[in-house]
């Protein structure tokens, strides 16, 4: 692989008491610095595009209380399932959805 061959989705936003934008936008420049060609996105949309999801290597998550769509729990869990890496931390990945079984199934945890 050559630079910037990766790709990574960095998608932010739910509860602003995390700062969500302000938060992930910090990890860019290290995606950047390794060799990601970074797409930042503030909703979950992308998530229901399969051929962007597809192209993907990379998913970033920091979404707190939020929901999820039926279809944007899909092409999510597809892609990983398909081999695309998934990172977050704290509330952005195990409180991103709490009513949304397959997504609480995926990552194994949710905060009580």
């Amino acid at each position: 692989m050559t630079e910037r061959d990766r790709r990574a989705l960095v998608v932010r936003g739910g509860w602003p008491g995390h700062a969500p934008e302000e938060a992930a936008e910090l990890f860019v420049p290290f995606l950047e610095a390794s060799g990601y060609d970074v797409t930042l996105e503030g909703s979950l949309e992308s998530y229901a595009d399969e051929e962007f999801m597809a192209s993907l290597d990379l998913v970033v998550q920091c979404w707190t209380m939020g929901e999820i769509l039926p279809d944007e729990m899909r092409g999510l869990r597809t892609a990983i399932g398909n081999g695309t890496g998934f990172a977050g931390w704290h509330g952005g990945i195990v409180d991103s959805f709490r009513l949304a079984t397959d997504y609480l199934q995926m990552v194994g945890e949710q905060f009580a």
